[in-house]
């Protein structure tokens, strides 16, 4: 990312038609410098509805250079997922 007004990111998570074991997870990590990474609020927490779609939108405030999503937590069935970010860089 470069320096901007702040970034909106948006999560997704669609399961598939035989249901996860456990509900899929997501998590932002933020960093200033891309080696140090922190979590960004808490994880985003799917459900075990089959065919389901979960999705958030998160903004990330704008002293923050660098931001990832981290998945984790579906079990035994597959999930897809998908992030898009949008970052303001004028006014």
């Amino acid at each position: 990312m470069q320096p901007n007004y702040g970034t909106g990111i948006t999560v997704a998570v669609t399961n598939g038609a035989s249901a996860p074991g456990s509900p899929p997870q997501a998590q932002i990590q933020v960093s200033g410098d891309d080696a140090t990474w922190r979590d960004y609020g808490t994880p985003l927490v799917g459900d075990t509805t089959a065919n389901s779609l979960n999705t958030w939108a998160v903004d990330v405030a704008k002293h923050w250079m660098y931001a990832r999503v981290i998945f984790f937590g579906h079990t035994t069935n597959p999930v897809t997922v998908a992030v898009e970010a949008q970052a303001a860089t004028g006014l």
